[in-house]
């Protein structure tokens, strides 16, 4: 089909495959939550202008905007989805959704032209994969750079991986449990690295389309001439799908 108006491009959404049962209370996005804490430096213990979200981009592609949208049909799984944006920005991509000798799989590849916007960066490509397993176990890898367009500015990129496992230890459903690693260089400025690990549990609640979860983030932020204290995040609430 061919969409136009308002939505996602695209490459919205194509760093952010995960099928760990898991994604409600973390993801490659690991700025969404507690995007806005600002580090500490160690010296002097003052607020700095560094924030989580800001040195964590995960580089999902181009987002929700004006677009003309082609989407085409399956193929053996695939589907490719293709948009023009306003200024002539273009993106394309590849999603794959399938089964693989009894293993659930979902992927998706992605390259955007950027140079029409006005964030300093030319053109990115990105990339998740997240297989799920019979016995429930389930592995996620996401990873993803952008050329930057200002002389002298390094290219961020970003490199995730989440090992997840789901059963049923009540009868409320499923339960599921994982553990994440993340690194994302370059976002903020250059020779910024965010180092980042996390684990989340979320216990479905069947029937009711909702979930409850709990979840803690450890960050850490090398930047040259500038140490850091590390960050810890803990997150708990409800998913409730309407």
């Amino acid at each position: 089909p061919l969409r136009l108006g308002q939505g996602d491009a695209a490459t919205n959404g194509i760093s952010e495959t995960d099928l760990s049962g898991t994604g409600v209370a973390g993801y490659s996005s690991v700025g969404d939550v507690a995007g806005g804490f600002a580090f500490v430096t160690s010296a002097t213990g003052a607020r700095s202008s560094a924030t989580i979200g800001g040195s964590a981009d995960n580089l999902d592609g181009l987002d929700v905007a004006d677009r003309i949208r082609y989407d085409s049909p399956e193929i053996n799984g695939f589907h490719l989805y293709t948009s023009l944006l306003d200024n002539g920005i273009i993106d394309a991509a590849l999603y794959y959704s399938g089964n693989i000798s009894g293993i659930t799989v979902e992927a998706a590849a992605g390259w955007y032209n950027g140079s029409g916007n006005t964030d300093a960066f030319t053109d990115g490509i990105s990339g998740s994969v997240s297989a799920l397993a019979p016995s429930g176990f389930s592995l996620t890898l996401a990873a993803g750079t952008k050329s930057a367009a200002t002389q002298g500015r390094d290219d961020p990129k970003f490199y995730y991986g989440k090992v997840g496992y789901q059963t049923k230890l009540n009868t409320f459903g499923t339960t599921a449990f994982a553990v994440d690693l993340g690194r994302f260089e370059d976002s903020a400025q250059n020779g910024d690295t965010l180092d980042t690990f996390g684990a989340q549990a979320v216990q479905e609640i069947e029937g009711t389309g909702s979930s409850v979860y709990v979840a803690y983030r450890y960050h850490t932020l090398d930047r040259s001439g500038t140490d850091f204290d590390a960050i810890h995040s803990i997150m708990t609430g409800a998913y409730v799908a309407f």
